[in-house]
């Protein structure tokens, strides 16, 4: 879902290049008008982020229940990974409902604890990466 929605809000970012091109057809609107409609497009690509961002929090959750749920991956980075997906929600309501004080320390602080869990979990996933002997045991326990 986050990434047709990255795609989509792409044409937001691709919009102010079309108006701004200078075209013919262009040439009926005064020139304050067109910067009213870049400034549009602008701020529609900041509401399409924190769109995203509510499905990134979203898969963060997700993916830290399963780290803990699994026990391929230390459980602590499960743990962060949830804590971690805190941020994302914090930082798409503040900036939707409350965009007077969006850039202020606190969104950006959110936004800093939602790097807790996925940067040490990418970490551990390339350099130690998971427990392959448990899986070999979980299976012929099973059996």
């Amino acid at each position: 879902m986050s990434v047709a929605i990255t795609v989509v809000n792409t044409l937001n970012y691709v919009a102010p290049l079309v108006i701004l091109s200078k075209a013919d057809y262009l040439k009926i609107f005064q020139q304050e008008q067109l910067h009213a409609l870049v400034m549009i497009f602008l701020r529609l690509s900041n509401y399409g982020q924190a769109l995203f961002e509510i499905f990134w929090g979203l898969y963060l959750f997700a993916f830290g229940l399963l780290i803990i749920k699994s026990r391929f991956i230390p459980r602590m980075l499960g743990i962060l990974m949830i804590v971690g997906s805190i941020g994302f929600p914090i930082n798409t309501f503040t900036k939707l409902l409350i965009p007077e004080f969006y850039p202020a320390i606190f969104t950006q602080m959110a936004m800093l604890v939602s790097g807790l869990g996925v940067v040490p979990t990418l970490f551990w996933i390339l350099v130690i990466g998971v427990k392959e002997q448990q899986l070999d045991s979980e299976l012929n326990a099973k059996h």
